[in-house]
């Protein structure tokens, strides 16, 4: 009986010690689960503190590249305007100096025509005259505008 006695305390002890060392896994485990809830928190902060500073600059990439679009696009109205007077002054000076050259050739016609001596010298006069103070008509290459093609992004 003794020896049933002796093996129940070594038994005893045993699961005494593992007892112990599991209670010693568990206060191990514990402080690792802190440790992970820590890191997790840390890393949930940095997170959404870098979360926040790239939904910052996309607004500020958004902003800027609207402003440069509102840029380009003021730019391109202002060439097109510049562009669209030239095109409309050298259309109204073609206008006029065509008016100008059909009513001298109505002029020419007519004395031509006429038989008079008197109109033809003095048509001829007016005509060599008029060729003396000649206007020079409107160009199609518009030197002082750009193509609206050329604007710069």
């Amino acid at each position: 009986m003794v020896e049933l006695a002796e093996g129940y305390q070594l038994t005893l002890k045993s699961m005494k010690t593992f007892n112990s060392e599991i209670e010693e896994e568990i206060d191990q485990n514990e402080e690792v689960l802190s440790e992970l809830g820590i890191l997790k928190s840390s890393e949930d902060r940095k997170y959404e503190l870098e979360k926040q500073n790239i939904l910052n600059r996309e607004k500020i990439l958004k902003d800027e590249v609207e402003k440069h679009t509102n840029k380009l696009l003021k730019e391109l109205d202002q060439r097109k305007e510049i562009l669209m007077q030239s095109v409309n002054n050298a259309q109204n000076r073609s206008q006029k100096i065509n008016k100008d050259l059909d009513l001298r050739r109505k002029n020419l016609n007519q004395a031509l025509n006429s038989n008079i001596a008197n109109q033809v010298f003095q048509h001829i006069f007016e005509e060599k005259t008029s060729r003396q103070q000649r206007i020079v008509p409107a160009s199609p290459k518009l030197k002082s505008c750009l193509s609206l093609s050329q604007v710069k992004m």
